[in-house]
């Protein structure tokens, strides 16, 4: 069986592949710079 991954580069179509997405599946995000598992655009108060 091939993984979706591997036929897909872009699983969410947002233009970043998914190699370099930390969100592969969100389109509406692709970074994580301080390697958390959360957005860089979530902001904290």
């Amino acid at each position: 069986m091939i993984a979706p991954a591997q036929t897909n580069p872009n699983l969410d179509g947002d233009g970043t592949l998914n190699a370099n997405d930390a969100f592969p599946l969100e389109s509406a995000e692709q970074l994580d710079t301080d390697n958390n598992k959360v957005n860089d655009t979530i902001v904290f108060s």
